[in-house]
């Protein structure tokens, strides 16, 4: 039957070969469709993921297209599948984001080495307020977890420059933290 996939086959025809009941059919149908379009949502989900982030969200993708092969009613295939990655992505920057301050309780009062830990905070906080107010707001951005693709996008920065301006930030952070007497 199919067990060669035809690479003039339309994704309607792929996606129908992939609900089939022949399983080889149905691993071939699917394989071509990866191949066809693996590429343009694995960099889709680089724009808006880190590396590691969006190698990991392009198997759960497929893993998504596999379950729901039912759910798909035709049409642009391409757009459905762009889909299930946007809702992936979202779902990801969702569980990413940190919890308010606000709604932290107070830290118990340190010792001992909670005592250095806190002092070794104060001295951060001091030598971050040194930093211009762009570096600042990296550093912030970065420690709230968020992507160098995501403040690039936002900033009209290139992401490269934003890793060297961290990194810089960063050096200058601990030395200063080094430098601050307690």
């Amino acid at each position: 039957m199919l067990q060669t996939v035809e690479t003039a086959a339309s994704d309607d025809d792929l996606m129908h070969a992939a609900r089939g009941q022949g399983a080889a059919d149905a691993h071939a149908a699917f394989q071509e469709l990866y191949r066809r379009h693996a590429g343009r949502l694995l960099a889709f989900l680089a724009r808006s993921l880190e590396e590691h982030e969006a190698a990991d969200c392009l198997q759960d993708v497929w893993l998504r297209v596999w379950r729901k092969l039912d759910s798909f009613q035709g049409g642009n295939f391409r757009a459905w599948l762009f889909g299930i990655a946007r809702n992936l992505i979202i779902d990801l920057v969702r569980k990413r984001r940190p919890l308010p301050l606000n709604d932290v309780d107070p830290p118990a009062p340190a010792t001992g080495l909670d005592e250095e830990l806190a002092d070794r905070r104060q001295r951060l906080a001091r030598c971050l307020e040194n930093l211009n107010e762009e570096d600042r707001t990296l550093v912030r951005l970065r420690l709230e977890g968020k992507g160098y693709p995501e403040i690039a996008r936002d900033s009209g920065r290139k992401t490269e420059e934003l890793h060297k301006r961290f990194h810089f930030a960063k050096k200058a952070l601990q030395d200063c933290v080094k430098s601050v007497a307690p």
